[in-house]
């Protein structure tokens, strides 16, 4: 279906198509708390689903930008992708940014987190597309900044090609020795992996979930649209910083910060 969305258009197909959920929401409920993540088949409406693929090509098209760095934050772990930041997709995108804003949508998360859920405020990190689409390409053992992820995959690579999701649940981030605390993790806990197909969408706790998307190994493609959400302690929390995102997104970094003290001598 082609239509032009607005966040009423897009609130309203997501209200219909929640509905139709049922049970499967305190299952999911039930699986996020144990695991921490949830992965989730029929999350967008299929109508929508196809102007969210189509935007996300398209950016990635017209906007996309390399990613080749090591993250000293998160204990040097690399980020090897194509990347679409925040404001490049704010300004032509239509579907994603919807998303992030649909009171509907932060409803549902809200009642699979078992916690009130919010839109962060930080812009850089509302939403951005990856994608990896070459051997050795991956987003690197990390935490995010915020409490929440929700990750829709527009496309998935073979699960025998890499660009699996591994995760390793409650594991604290230890800003002050990142690499040891990687280091120690992935030696004494268990790790979770799991692919998540085409269409598919899952939701993780991501603060205190160390994780990473498997590097590929060979040419292939793995598409996927982040989108970062608070609990309401992220909101007042002083410790939360910004230095991955400024490491990686410098031009949507900086200009928020730019705005934000104009603001402050407006």
């Amino acid at each position: 279906m082609n239509f032009k969305q607005n966040r009423n258009d897009v609130d309203a197909l997501l209200a219909a198509h929640f509905s139709g959920f049922g049970k499967q929401v305190q299952g999911w409920r039930k699986e996020f708390d144990l695991h921490q993540c949830v992965k989730i088949g029929n999350f967008i409406p299929h109508a929508l689903q196809a102007d969210l693929h189509k935007e996300a090509r398209r950016l990635l098209a017209e906007k996309a930008e390399r990613r080749n760095v090591k993250i000293a934050s998160t204990g040097n772990t690399p980020r090897s992708y194509r990347s679409v930041g925040r404001d490049a997709i704010r300004a032509t995108g239509l579907v994603t940014p919807a998303l992030f804003h649909s009171d509907t949508l932060l409803m549902l998360l809200s009642i699979i987190a078992g916690e009130k859920i919010y839109r962060i405020p930080y812009a850089p990190e509302e939403y951005i597309i990856n994608n990896q689409c070459g051997p050795g390409d991956t987003h690197g053992w990390h935490w995010d900044d915020y409490t929440f992820a929700l990750i829709h995959v527009v496309e998935s690579p073979n699960p025998l090609s890499g660009g699996r999701i591994e995760y390793i649940q409650n594991v604290i981030w230890d800003k002050m020795n990142s690499e040891k605390c990687v280091k120690k993790a992935l030696e004494n806990r268990l790790i979770t992996s799991m692919h998540v197909q085409s269409g598919e969408t899952y939701f993780m706790k991501t603060n205190t979930t160390l994780h990473r998307i498997s590097p590929l190994t060979e040419d292939s493609n793995r598409i996927a649209i982040i989108y970062s959400f608070a609990s309401e302690d992220d909101l007042t929390d002083p410790s939360i910083e910004h230095a991955t995102m400024e490491v990686i997104y410098p031009t949507d970094t900086a200009a928020h910060l730019v705005q934000s003290l104009g603001k402050e001598i407006s």
